[in-house]
C-alpha cells in the first residue's frame, strides 16, 4: 500500500481481495455493500466512486467501458509491462458510456464543491448568532395607565369615596380606549390600500 492515499487504502486492499488480478466489473453501490456494509448506502457508494478515481490517479488501478458496462483491473507495479484497458472507440455506444461516466464525474465534483460552500455558509451563519442578541423589553401599556384612586387614595381604598369610584370610572375608560386603539391599528394595518372605511351610521 506504499504510496497510494492513506484516505483510500481501506478500498484498495478491499478491492485486492474481491478482484485480484482479474478484471471486475465496477459497480460502485454493490462494491460499497460488500466493503462497508455498517455504513449509510448513499454515503458509502460516494466513498468508493472518490476512492477509485484516488486509485486509478495513484497507479493503483485502470478503469474502462465497453458494451457490458464500467470494468476495473488492478495494475502490478512491480510487472514490467502492466496491462493496459483497452481504450474505447469514442464513436461506439462503450465511448458514449465513457463520456458519460467522465461527466457524472465533473458533476459529483462540481456538487461536492457547492455542498462544501454551502456548509461553509451555514456554518459562518450561526457562528454570527452565537451570542444571543438581547432586545429592549416592550412598556406596558397598563403601566401608563391612570391611578386605581383618587389623590388621597392612589390605590384604591375599601372604604367608600366618590372621587376614588370616579378615578376607576376614568381608569376603565382610558383603558378601553387603548385596547380599541390597539385593535384598529391591527385592523388598518391588516386592510392597508383596500380604500376608504364604509361606517354603518
Amino acid at each position: 500500500m506504499l504510496g497510494l492515499p492513506t484516505e483510500a487504502a481501506p478500498t484498495a486492499l478491499g478491492l485486492l481481495r474481491l478482484a485480484g488480478n482479474e478484471p471486475m466489473r465496477l459497480d460502485p453501490a454493490r462494491v460499497a455493500a460488500q466493503l462497508y456494509p455498517a455504513d449509510p448506502r448513499p454515503a458509502s457508494t460516494e466513498r468508493v466512486i472518490l476512492h477509485v478515481v484516488m486509485l486509478e490517479e495513484a497507479g493503483f488501478l485502470t478503469t474502462w467501458a465497453d458494451s457490458t458496462g464500467e470494468w476495473l483491473t488492478l495494475l502490478d507495479p512491480t510487472a514490467p509491462t502492466p496491462p493496459q484497458a483497452p481504450q474505447p472507440d469514442p464513436f461506439s455506444p462503450a465511448g458514449e458510456r465513457e463520456k458519460e461516466r467522465d461527466a457524472r464525474a465533473r458533476a459529483r465534483e462540481r456538487a461536492r464543491a457547492r455542498a462544501l460552500a454551502e456548509e461553509q455558509a451555514w456554518e459562518a451563519r450561526w457562528a454570527d448568532r452565537s451570542q444571543p442578541q438581547l432586545s429592549r423589553p416592550e412598556r406596558p401599556r397598563l403601566l401608563d395607565a391612570p391611578p386605581i384612586g383618587c389623590h388621597e387614595h392612589p390605590n384604591g381604598t375599601l372604604t367608600p369615596c366618590g372621587p376614588c369610584g370616579t378615578a376607576a370610572e376614568y381608569r376603565r375608560q382610558w383603558l378601553a380606549r387603548e385596547k380599541y386603539v390597539e385593535q384598529l391599528s391591527i385592523f388598518e394595518e391588516a386592510n392597508e390600500g383596500s380604500g376608504p372605511d364604509v361606517h354603518p351610521w
